[in-house]
């Protein structure tokens, strides 16, 4: 049961890490997107609008969709998204591609945050632990935060890769989400765990 704890918060805070990292990326990158896709200011920040946008619409939807199907299954649903969105942003770097791909993304994350924020909680059956838990993840949540520049400079200016490979990142953390989430144990909170006990009794 503890490596199943510890399991379960070294996922959490890499999600933390993940979400908050993928979330700050569009903010770097606009002045790349407003150059390569010829945009004004006003357009340039509407494709980074798209990706909040999916947070405003989604949030609710997705709650509800932890309620039906569990958190498990949601949060792989959601880095699927961040991995499967950023890919075709990374491949297909243009305006229009971008608009899907980073609403898609939002969609993704939004899961992904949702679920995290629920089983913070869960990780010790101590409640007294819960403000130790929730002060690791807000710290890797800072740090994802404030690592994309970094990122996205090592990649352009080390590496002298383009910007859309700042996506095949976010993808490769998307995809490490998904399988991380496959082999550890996921524990059900709200009415998920009420539906699967009344199907035991």
């Amino acid at each position: 049961m503890k490596k199943n704890r510890l399991q379960l918060l070294l996922l959490l805070l890499l999600n933390y890490f993940a979400f908050a990292l993928v979330t700050n990326i569009p903010g770097a990158l606009f002045p790349f997107w407003k150059e390569d896709f010829n945009l004004s200011d006003a357009v340039v920040r509407f494709l980074g609008f798209a990706f909040f946008l999916a947070y405003g619409l989604t949030s609710l939807p997705q709650g509800i969709l932890v309620d039906k199907i569990g958190s498990k299954k949601t949060f792989i649903w959601g880095a699927s998204l961040v991995c499967v969105g950023s890919l075709i942003f990374a491949i297909f770097p243009k305006f229009e591609t971008g608009l899907a791909s980073l609403f898609a993304i939002g969609v993704g994350v939004t899961a992904l945050q949702i679920v995290g924020n629920l089983l913070v909680k869960e990780i010790d059956d101590d409640p007294s632990k819960y403000s130790r838990n929730l002060t690791l993840a807000q710290v890797f949540c800072g740090v994802g935060g404030f690592s994309g520049g970094f990122i996205l400079a090592f990649l352009k200016n080390t590496l002298q890769l383009n910007w859309s490979s700042a996506y095949f990142v976010c993808a490769a953390l998307g995809l490490c989400l998904a399988l991380f989430a496959m082999f550890t144990f996921i524990p059900e909170t709200g009415k998920q765990t009420s539906q699967t006990e009344d199907k035991q009794s």
